[in-house]
């Protein structure tokens, strides 16, 4: 992504053939597709506990969205005018370049970790601890609140009626 911003700099800057820009839009969509894109959702199941999963995924998706609205709106009204279409990739370029490196450095590697494992590796943190913590009353009423699909009886009475059927 940072290579194809960088690109798309060169263009505006040098005024390169149109198909440089080109280029660069089919390298940037890829890169994001295989990159900085599913980074969100393919991160949210691993280090959110299973408790706090639907708040905390609808707070990332919030900020998601959020975030990207704010790119968005930036780049034509804030820096076009300001920066003109080669500073505004080349700083785009500086953006993602930090992104790669930051992401590298900050997530630890979570492959062939169990989900408990993962939880201890990231719930020393506040807002992790806030939200793993924050429904536990609610989580336990729902728990006990909770009735079984089928009861033992009808299970014993499917069983005695058809022996070779197994209900999970």
């Amino acid at each position: 992504m940072t290579c194809a911003n960088t690109l798309m700099a060169l263009y505006f800057a040098f005024h390169l053939p149109p198909i440089l820009a080109i280029c660069a839009l089919v390298i940037y969509i890829s890169g994001f597709s295989i990159g900085l894109g599913p980074i969100p959702w393919l991160l949210m199941p691993e280090i959110i506990p299973t408790r706090a999963r639907s708040r905390a995924s609808s707070l990332a998706t919030l900020l998601n969205w959020v975030c990207s609205f704010i790119i968005t709106e930036s780049f034509s009204t804030l820096l076009l005018p300001y920066l003109k279409p080669a500073g505004t990739f080349l700083l785009f370029a500086l953006v993602t370049s930090y992104a790669f490196f930051h992401i590298q450095a900050a997530l630890p590697e979570t492959k062939a970790l169990s989900f408990d494992a993962i939880e201890s590796l990231f719930a020393s943190t506040s807002l992790n601890t806030e939200l793993l913590h924050h429904d536990d009353d609610e989580y336990e009423q729902q728990q006990e609140d909770t009735q079984p699909l089928y009861h033992n009886d009808e299970h014993e009475h499917i069983q005695q009626q058809y022996p070779s059927s197994s209900l999970v």
